[in-house]
C-alpha cells in the first residue's frame, strides 16, 4: 500500500511541475513580448507588439524558437524598411540577440526555476545536456524531465532516508543525555 502511495504522490507532484513549468514559460515568453515590443516600437517599427509577439512564442521551444522569431522579425522588418532605413534590421537581430541571451541565463532559469523548484545552473545544464542528447525535443521535454527526476528522489530515496536520520539523531540524544 506504501509503494501505491508514493506512486500516487510522484504522479501528482510530476503532473503539477509539469503544469508549472509550462506557465513559467508562458511567464517568460510574455516578458520577451513585451520587452521586444516596446523596443521595436522604440525604434518605430511597424506591427511592434506582433514582432514582439513572434520573439515571445518563438521563446517557448528554448534556444532554437528564439532564432526563428528572430528570423521572421528580421524578414518583416526588411521588407517594411528597406526604401528608408535599410540597416534598421541589424537593431532587430540585435535585439533579439540580447533577450536570448537574457532568457536563457537569466529570464527563464529564474522564472521556470522558482515556478518548478529548480536552481538556475540546473535548468541552464538540463537544456544543453537535453540538446546533446535529444537535439530538438530534448531542448523542449529537459527541464520538465529535471523536475520530475528531481521529484523521483525526493518521493522514493530521500523520504526513506529521513526516518533512519530521525531513528539515529533520537539514539545520539539518548547517548548524550547519559540514558543508554
Amino acid at each position: 500500500m506504501e509503494k501505491r502511495n508514493k506512486f500516487v504522490e510522484f504522479m501528482t507532484q510530476s503532473f503539477g511541475a509539469v503544469g508549472k513549468y509550462i506557465l513559467g514559460k508562458l511567464v517568460a515568453g510574455t516578458i520577451i513580448t513585451v520587452v521586444a515590443g516596446l523596443v521595436l516600437r522604440m525604434l518605430g517599427i511597424k506591427g511592434a507588439f506582433w514582432l514582439g509577439a513572434v520573439m515571445g512564442i518563438g521563446n517557448l521551444v528554448p534556444i532554437f524558437g528564439v532564432w526563428v522569431g528572430i528570423l521572421i522579425s528580421t524578414i518583416v522588418v526588411l521588407i517594411q524598411t528597406i526604401p528608408e532605413e535599410p540597416l534598421l534590421f541589424l537593431a532587430v537581430i540585435g535585439i533579439g540577440i540580447v533577450l536570448q541571451v537574457l532568457d536563457e541565463f537569466v529570464i527563464t532559469p529564474i522564472v521556470v526555476g522558482k515556478a518548478i523548484d529548480l536552481k538556475p545552473i540546473v535548468i541552464i545544464a538540463a537544456v544543453y545536456i537535453g540538446g546533446m542528447l535529444i537535439p530538438f525535443w530534448g531542448l523542449i521535454i529537459a527541464v520538465p524531465v529535471a523536475a520530475i527526476i528531481k521529484i523521483a528522489y525526493n518521493v522514493f530515496i530521500k523520504k526513506k532516508e529521513e526516518p533512519e536520520k530521525v531513528e539515529r539523531g533520537e539514539k545520539q540524544e539518548k547517548v548524550d543525555g547519559g540514558e543508554v
